[in-house]
């Protein structure tokens, strides 16, 4: 235990700092979650910042917003990965990902920062439906795209949903 709280001061020295003046465990705990949540936070934004950087470079703001919307109807719909990484890193999900290829270190317009925060916040939750869980440059075909039902378009993106299959009376 010694050689964690040690460890954890070389991570976290000033959320500790109370904790080796005869703190709790339960608050080097929440000391720790914390740290971590925050961390965990920090990584879904770099994601998020690929994702929005990557796929609307040219496009408008409104198509930035409703690409960052769509990525997170992924991770809240429970039928993908419950992160924006792991969305991210999802085999075919975005056409710039690759395990192969390190991403680059970049600094990200201020817009960007702003636009993947408010999105990993729930800001953009009422833009678009739940239900629409893909996008794509409208002029790319793919025979995936056949199977889905486009319901708008912003910019050079079109934003797709699953085709809902009707009950039969």
């Amino acid at each position: 235990m010694e050689l964690v709280f040690y460890l954890l001061q070389l991570v976290i020295p000033e959320q500790l700092s109370e904790a080796s003046q005869g703190a709790s465990i339960s608050s080097l705990q929440l000391a720790q979650a914390s740290y971590y949540s925050q961390v965990h936070y920090e990584a879904e934004k770099v994601c998020m910042l690929r994702i929005i950087y990557t796929e609307t470079t040219n496009e408008p703001i409104k198509g930035k917003q409703v690409v960052a919307a769509i990525t997170m109807n992924r991770v809240n719909s429970g039928k993908f990965p419950n992160t924006v990484c792991d969305n991210m890193k999802a085999k075919g999900a975005y056409s710039f990902y690759s395990s192969k290829t390190k991403e680059r270190v970049r600094r990200y317009p201020k817009i960007y920062h702003e636009i993947a925060e408010k999105a990993l916040q729930g800001g953009y939750s009422k833009l678009i439906s739940p239900s629409v869980t893909y996008f794509k440059v409208c002029s790319v075909k793919s025979k995936f795209f056949d199977t889905l039902v486009m319901v708008g378009k912003v910019g050079n993106h079109c934003m797709y949903q699953e085709k809902v299959m009707l009950a039969k009376n």
